[in-house]
C-alpha cells in the first residue's frame, strides 16, 4: 500500500509543471549522480542516539525534482526516532515550503523507513550539485552490527517531475554496537574464580 505512493500526490504538480516548460527546451545529461550514507561506518555506544544523513552528488547540469527511496536497518539494533528532510527541494523563501513529503514510517519498527519527497517549484536552477536528502535519527538499542541500506531508489528530474535519473553509485552504511566493557571482563572473572575454587579444594 505504501509504496511508491507519492507519486500519487505528485502526478497534479507533474501536470502544471510540464505545461510551464518552454516547448522544445532540453537539458543535458547530469553526471554520474551518487547515493551515500554519511557517516559510513560508525561505532555507538547502547543507549546512545545516532544521527544518519543521506547525500546525493553529481547532479551536474541536471536538477531533481523528486525522489523516494528505503533505508533498511535491523531494528533489534537500532531503533528508529525521526527523520527530517533536507533543504535541496525546497523553496529558499521562508514564506513558502517549497515541497511536499510523502515518507512513511509506519514500517519503520520492522526495519524499513520509507523517504519520499517532491518539490513544487517550477524553476530549479538554483539547486546545488550535492545536498542532504534526508536526516534520520537512530537509537542504539543493544550489541549488534546493523547495515543501513538504501533501495528501491526512484529520482526525477526537475523539469517535469517524470523524467527518471539514473544512480550511477550507492555507497551505503554500517553501525555497530559493541559489548559494553563490563560484560567483556565477566567470563574473566568468572574464569578466575573457577580457578580460585579449584586451588581451594585441592
Amino acid at each position: 500500500m505504501k509504496k511508491r505512493s507519492f507519486l500519487l500526490h505528485a502526478l497534479p504538480l507533474c501536470v502544471v509543471a510540464a505545461a510551464a516548460l518552454t516547448s522544445g527546451a532540453q537539458k543535458a545529461q547530469a553526471g554520474p549522480i551518487e547515493l551515500s550514507i554519511e557517516p559510513t561506518l560508525t561505532s555507538l555506544t547502547s543507549g546512545k542516539s545516532l544521527d544518519v544523513e543521506i547525500q546525493i552528488a553529481g547532479l551536474d547540469t541536471d536538477d531533481l525534482g523528486a525522489f523516494e527511496l528505503d533505508l533498511s536497518f535491523d531494528p533489534s539494533v537500532l531503533q528508529y526516532q525521526s527523520y527530517d528532510l533536507g533543504q535541496g527541494l525546497a523553496d529558499p523563501d521562508p514564506l513558502f515550503s517549497g515541497f511536499g513529503d510523502s515518507s512513511d514510517d509506519s514500517s519503520a519498527a520492522s526495519g524499513v523507513l520509507t523517504l519520499a519527497e517532491f518539490s513544487t517549484l517550477i524553476d530549479l536552477t538554483g539547486q546545488p550539485d550535492a545536498f542532504t536528502l534526508a536526516s534520520v535519527s537512530f537509537l542504539a538499542q543493544q550489541p549488534g552490527t546493523s547495515s543501513l541500506t538504501l533501495s528501491n531508489i526512484a529520482l526525477y528530474d526537475g523539469s517535469s517531475l517524470v523524467e527518471p535519473l539514473e544512480v550511477s553509485g550507492i555507497a551505503n552504511g554500517s553501525v555497530t554496537v559493541p559489548v559494553p566493557s563490563t560484560l567483556l571482563l565477566m567470563p574473566l572473572g568468572l574464569g578466575l574464580l573457577a580457578v580460585r575454587r579449584f586451588v581451594a579444594n585441592g
